[in-house]
């Protein structure tokens, strides 16, 4: 089984005219006995053309000019990306992929999709199940009757519910994709008990 738990910022709400600004995550191999876990963080210079709202940087506490300055080439990021998928996923055979695991996963979901698209890859799919595994979903199906008592559903107050913990930096892409990936564990043993 392979599992991809990722994480995206971004320079804005749409997936086809903003960039992805971090891309986080974990791609985990299981080939029982043995687990192979490949994390990657990627800090990127938002790709030319691409809208940048200045609301979605403050959110991130990240600056243009630190983007522009610390991060990567969005064309080695996406090169690097793929580099670690084609290792480990063989996507010509159509069994052997990964699901695509995230926090709100549509919202990720649409913006790798559109990564791979604005590099003339239509071939997302050969890469990754569909439909992808939404933690936030797994998290309202198991919250449901406490809902109403929360807050918002953001992913800090879930992860404070269902971990008992107040998360800090969150925004960071690789805080929370790590966030996501405790609670998808802890969730997904009330849905997969054998």
């Amino acid at each position: 089984m392979k599992l991809c738990f990722i994480d995206v910022e971004t320079s804005g709400l749409n997936s086809r005219t903003c960039a992805i600004t971090q891309l986080a995550g974990t791609l985990i191999i299981d080939n029982v006995p043995t687990t192979t876990e490949i994390t990657f963080n990627y800090l990127i210079n938002p790709r030319a053309g691409k809208v940048i709202e200045p609301a979605a940087l403050e959110v991130q506490g990240r600056t243009l000019e630190e983007l522009r300055a610390d991060g990567l080439d969005d064309n080695l990021v996406y090169g690097e990306f793929i580099g670690k998928l084609d290792k480990h996923i063989n996507k010509f055979d159509k069994k052997d992929k990964a699901f695509f695991i995230a926090y709100n996963a549509r919202f990720d979901e649409d913006f790798i999709r559109q990564w791979f698209t604005d590099h003339g890859n239509k071939y997302f799919g050969a890469y990754f199940w569909f439909p992808p595994i939404d933690v936030m979903q797994m998290a309202m199906f198991c919250l449901m009757y406490e809902r109403d008592k929360m807050a918002d559903f953001k992913l800090g107050t879930v992860a404070e519910r269902v971990l008992g913990k107040t998360p800090t930096d969150l925004h960071d892409g690789l805080v929370d994709i790590n966030l996501t990936r405790q609670i998808f564990n802890k969730l997904s043993t009330k849905f997969c008990e054998s």
